[in-house]
């Protein structure tokens, strides 16, 4: 079975409500969308989540949030072939899986888009305080123009991204104490031109902190959790 939800921080309390709502077996996976938490504060803090999250047994398969260092800078990790497709998995914790960005990947006969990243409305409040913060947060232009190349005859079943194409920002979300025009939507834009250009059966992502389904199929997700059958079969718990 596969599952669907939103993002974790490096929560444990929030990673347990999940873990109530979903069926826990080792052959089942729970796709995470972005800010999953395990490489997140760069001490033992992440060791210690990705440790209860290993151990619960589920196949764990996160895709690149904002806050979330890029698992290529991450010590002692391997990049493997899996779902076919490139990612990486550090030994000590197996059962976590980091897709790369523009990897379209096949998880029990159905296909997943990964575009993962997204700009930090927070980011000069944690270089103010010190906080971890990391420049390659986003994709590169270059990145975004290669995909948009070689996707450009390929038709995609299901798009994982972090954040949502910028027509449908949920802007009843934003936080009042941050100054919009501060912020870089270059990854919204992207995504728009992508949800303009190709066909897609399923669009899900999170980054927001709320569950809400929007038209065309596309889903935004926090704590909510979608069990994911087929298409058309889709509900948010």
């Amino acid at each position: 079975m596969i599952y669907i939800t939103g993002d974790m921080h490096g929560d444990i309390k929030q990673a347990e409500k999940i873990m109530k709502k979903i069926i826990i077996k080792p052959e089942n996976i729970l796709i995470i969308l972005g800010d999953f938490g395990g490489n997140y504060y760069l001490n033992k803090k992440d060791e210690y989540f990705k440790n209860a999250i290993n151990e619960y047994g589920i196949k764990i398969f996160a895709i690149r949030g904002n806050h979330d260092a890029n698992p290529a800078n991450v010590k002692n990790i391997s990049l493997i072939k899996q779902y076919n497709g490139y990612g990486y998995i550090e030994e000590k914790f197996p059962n976590i899986f980091y897709a790369k960005n523009c990897q379209n990947y096949t998880i029990e006969n159905n296909e997943f888009l990964v575009l993962g990243g997204a700009y930090s409305v927070d980011k000069w409040y944690r270089l103010e305080n010190n906080k971890i913060w990391f420049p390659d947060e986003q994709m590169t232009e270059e990145e975004q123009k290669n995909f948009l190349e070689y996707y450009k005859n390929i038709k995609i079943d299901n798009i994982l991204s972090h954040t949502c194409p910028y027509s449908i920002i949920p802007k009843h979300l934003f936080l009042p104490q941050i100054n919009q025009s501060m912020v870089d939507n270059r990854t919204e834009l992207f995504l728009e031109e992508v949800k303009n250009k190709f066909h897609y059966n399923n669009w899900f992502f999170g980054h927001f902190h709320a569950n809400e389904k929007f038209e065309n199929n596309i889903y935004m997700l926090y704590n909510g959790v979608i069990h994911y059958k087929s298409v058309g079969d889709l509900k948010i718990y």
